[in-house]
């Protein structure tokens, strides 16, 4: 089973080590951690701006694996 808090803990140090321009960027580095343990064969990162327009939301969705 994935450990939740240490991807949460990952989130919060990438994000507090550097900024980030693009969602996709911040997608690829949330996927490799998660693809980090060696269980996970696959994952799905999904980001969301929901206030960058006011009648719509900005979004990037990737699916990783080995």
């Amino acid at each position: 089973m994935l450990d939740y808090d240490f991807v949460r803990a990952g989130v919060q140090a990438l994000v507090a080590d550097r900024h980030f321009h693009l969602q996709e960027t911040l997608c690829e580095a949330i996927a490799a951690l998660c693809l980090a343990d060696p269980r996970v064969e696959r994952v799905t990162v999904r980001t969301s701006k929901p206030d960058v327009y006011p009648d719509a939301a900005v979004g990037c969705e990737i699916v990783r694996g080995r």
